[in-house]
Formats: C-alpha cells, sequence, structure tokens
C-alpha cells in the first residue's frame, strides 16, 4: 500500500514537472494603460483564456509577464485577446518602435494643447477684465462673439486631437462595462465642451480657456509620470545591460587557444571562455587557468576586489580587473546569479503591496461614485440654480478624478524602488517600502554594505613620548 502511494505521488510530480517544462513564459509590452482599472480589465480577460497559467501585470512599467500552454492558447491570440480592449501589446524586444512613436505622438498633443491654451486665454483676458455691456463692461456684443468664435476654433483641434487619447480610453472602458479615470475625465470634457459651444451662439459664458488647460495638464502629468517611471527603472535596466554581448570562446581547449567571437547569449554549460583585462565576465563559471582579480561589488556590496585564480567561482556581470582568465561555464542564461537578481527586482516591482491592493480594490468603485455624486449635484443644483447646475457637475468630476490613488500609489512605489537600487539597495519585497515607515530599528549583516570603498582621515591623535619630541598615530 505504501509503495502504491509512493509511486502515485512520484507520478503527481512527474506530470508536475512535465507541465512545468510545457509552459511558455514571455513578457509583453502593454500601450495604453493609464490607471488600475486598465490593470484589472486586462488581468480579467487573460484569466478567462484556457491555457493562462500565470499572469502579472506592472502598471508602472507597462509590461505583463504571462505563463501559458502552447497547447491551448498562442502567443498571438493572448496579444489579440488584450488589442480586441482597446490596448496595444507587443513582445518587450520588439515593442522599442511602437513606444517611441507613440512618445513623439504625445508630445505633439501637449505642444497643440499648450499652444492652444495661451492663445485661447487671450481672448478670455478681455471678457474677464471688460464684460459685455449687459453686465455693465465696455466689451461690445459683437467682439464678445468674435473672441467666442475664435476661441472655438482654436479648441476644436485640442478636443479631437490632444483629447483623443481620454475620449479613446474612456469608449474602451464603457465598451468593457468598467469604469476607469478616464471615463469622468472625458465626460468632464465633453460636458464643457458642448456647453460652451451652446453659449457661444447664446451669449452665455464659455469657458474654453478651463476645458484647454485642463487638457493641457492631464497630459503633463502622464509625460511627468513616464519621466519618473524611465528614472526609476534605470538601475533594473542598468541591471540587464551587465552581461557583455559577445564572448570569447576557446572550442579547442586545451590543445590550441584559437578563439571564436560568439553571442553571449548562445554560451551552453560546459563551454570554455576566456575573459580579458577590462571585459565583463559573461557567465556564472569556474576559473581552469589564470590568476587576476574581480570587481564582485555588485553581488556582495563589497567594494574590495576579489582575488581569483585556478578553482575560483566567478560570478556573470562582474567585471576581470588585472589579467586574463580562463573559465568554464558552469551556470547559463536564466539560471545565472546576475538573472536571479533582475527577476528578483522585477518581482519587486511588479508585487502589490497592500497599500496598491488597496486602490486596485476601490478605484472602480470610487469613479462610479463620482459619476452618481455628479449626476445628484447637478439635478440638485437644476432645482437652485438651473444655469450653474451644468458646471457644477462637471467640476465634481473634474476635481474629484482619484488621478493620486489610481496613478500616484503605484507610481511612487516603483521610483521608491527605483531611486533605492540607485543606492546599492536591492529591494526582494514590494511591501518593505511599506514597513519602512513603521520601522524603528535596523539591523545589517555586515559593516562592508554601509562603505564607499573610498578610504579617508577621519581623527588625528597626538602622542607626546618626551617634553622634546612629538610623534602623530
Amino acid at each position: 500500500m505504501q509503495n502504491k502511494e509512493k509511486t502515485d505521488t512520484d507520478i503527481q510530480t512527474m506530470d508536475s514537472l512535465e507541465l512545468q517544462k510545457s509552459l511558455l513564459h514571455g513578457k509583453l509590452s502593454i500601450s495604453g494603460m493609464h490607471c488600475s482599472a486598465c490593470n484589472q480589465i486586462i488581468e480579467y480577460r487573460l484569466k478567462k483564456l484556457a491555457g493562462v497559467r500565470k499572469i502579472a501585470i506592472n502598471i508602472t512599467t507597462h509590461t505583463a509577464d504571462i505563463s501559458w500552454a502552447p497547447k491551448e492558447v498562442s502567443l498571438a491570440e493572448i496579444i489579440d485577446s488584450i488589442s480586441s480592449l482597446g490596448y496595444g501589446a507587443l513582445p518587450i524586444g520588439s515593442a522599442g518602435e511602437l513606444i517611441q512613436r507613440e512618445h513623439k505622438m504625445n508630445v505633439w498633443r501637449l505642444f497643440i494643447a499648450g499652444f492652444a491654451m495661451m492663445q485661447v486665454m487671450m481672448y478670455a483676458l478681455p471678457a474677464y477684465l471688460e464684460p459685455v455691456a449687459q453686465i455693465d463692461g465696455d466689451l461690445t456684443p459683437d467682439i464678445d462673439r468674435l473672441l467666442k468664435l475664435a476661441s472655438l476654433a482654436i479648441t476644436i483641434p485640442v478636443v479631437i486631437f490632444s483629447a483623443w487619447p481620454f475620449f479613446k480610453a474612456a469608449i474602451r472602458d464603457i465598451r468593457n462595462r468598467h469604469v476607469g479615470m478616464d471615463v469622468p475625465v472625458s465626460v468632464g470634457i465633453a460636458v464643457t465642451f458642448v456647453a460652451s459651444f451652446w453659449a457661444t451662439f447664446t451669449g452665455d459664458a464659455v469657458y474654453y480657456d478651463s476645458l484647454i488647460m485642463f487638457v493641457f495638464l492631464l497630459l503633463a502629468a502622464r509625460m511627468i509620470q513616464a519621466r519618473v517611471h524611465n528614472r526609476s527603472t534605470s538601475a533594473l535596466r542598468a541591471l540587464t545591460q551587465l552581461l557583455p554581448l559577445l564572448a570569447e570562446k576557446l572550442p579547442d581547449y586545451p590543445s590550441s587557444m584559437r578563439i571564436e567571437q560568439i553571442n553571449a547569449a548562445a554560451l551552453v554549460v560546459g563551454d570554455i571562455v576566456l575573459v580579458q583585462p577590462g571585459a565583463k565576465i559573461p557567465v556564472d563559471g569556474i576559473v581552469i587557468a589564470g590568476t587576476s582579480e574581480c570587481d564582485e561589488s555588485l553581488m556582495t556590496g563589497e567594494s574590495q576586489a576579489v582575488s581569483k585564480t585556478a578553482g575560483a567561482t566567478l560570478i556573470g556581470g562582474s567585471s576581470n580587473l588585472n589579467r586574463p582568465l580562463i573559465m568554464r561555464a558552469v551556470q547559463v542564461g536564466d539560471d545565472t546569479q546576475l538573472s536571479s537578481l533582475v527577476r528578483m527586482m522585477e518581482s519587486a516591482a511588479s508585487e502589490k503591496p497592500p497599500l496598491v491592493q488597496l486602490a486596485d480594490r476601490y478605484a472602480s468603485l470610487f469613479l462610479t461614485i463620482i459619476l452618481l455624486l455628479a449626476v445628484a449635484s447637478g439635478i440638485v443644483w437644476w432645482q437652485i440654480d438651473a444655469a450653474r447646475a451644468i458646471w457644477i457637475a462637471v467640476t465634481v468630476m473634474v476635481i474629484t478624478c482619484p488621478c493620486a490613488l489610481s496613478l500616484a500609489t503605484p507610481g511612487v512605489m516603483s521610483a521608491a524602488i527605483g531611486q533605492l537600487a540607485k543606492h546599492g539597495v536591492l529591494v526582494a519585497r514590494g511591501r518593505a517600502i511599506e514597513s519602512l515607515a513603521r520601522a524603528t530599528h535596523f539591523v545589517f549583516d555586515k559593516t562592508g554594505t554601509l562603505t564607499q570603498g573610498r578610504l579617508k582621515l577621519v581623527n588625528m591623535r597626538v602622542i607626546r613620548n618626551d617634553p622634546d619630541r612629538k610623534s602623530v598615530v
């Protein structure tokens, strides 16, 4: 009976291993994500696909880490599923051109909104300083209407072109029955434009200047967020670029020292590699010939160079400092220590601490409440003062837009992890950032990680040996 149970356990273990081997893993770069609601809807759609075993979306890096069974679903189907929601998705290695094109288009949107904002404010200024004659001003009705028509002509390109990302995202969210941050933003822009358009021909007050300023500030905020994200993730990108692109393989060693230059990613376990002085070590391995020193501060935190002789271990990504080394590859690809470090950093950046989970959980509900509150405010003010009802409803939607809830929370987490990495502190768990606010004591495992590797004189004592001589220690 025990043998049968052991056999069943072994079979289950083998089946689990075979299942893991049959899975494919990949990363996708996703464009069009702006808030936690985007994260939720993409995860929900992908989890419904048969064959998708794991999905982890990092809203700050706009990437998705996916594991899937190729016999049940293909990568093309996964990308099509994301595209059907209105988002762009490409394998992360081929997304550079798409990201650059999107960034260039956003710059143009911001430029047009900024130029239009300055012009429309010039046209709006006389109405504020010299109102029309009906309200004891010196501005004639004809001039007032002319300025409003000029403001309308300049506002139209902003609404159609600059504000299009907000409308596109709102249409996508409504189609998917999910309320995102862009829904109240788009409703506010559309209602303000329609009401101002109507007021242009009826003589009432218009708010083209406020509309364009709102669009400009939102676009500027998103560009600043993207720049902060790029800076905060630069440390992680630097880690991924530590390994050299090329390696000098010795295919005939020890009978010959013939060098064959190959792609470092093509190295396999057992390959013999020559590492020149000043070069990066391509993979984890063991020294089989040569004596030198290596800088392993990236992995160990120690700034002092480590001596390497035959039999010593080498860490991929560290630097050979003095003399040539001949090494045998022991761990390659995703099995190297540097790859493990990169995965740890990516996991920390994509992990959702309790604070971010709270934002994800209530962002959509909060947006729905905002829309209902705006409608209720409009209905109430319609009974009090019908002329102000629409503007108060729009104000409620715009002012209460939860940018901090859906954007700042994950953005700050990513920026904090990136800043810590720049100063040599690698974060293994994102929730540790929250815990730091409540920490009272810190324990370090070794003093070497607390130094900068630069000696300096901190104190001097003068010891008197006799009345006539002094010696400095």
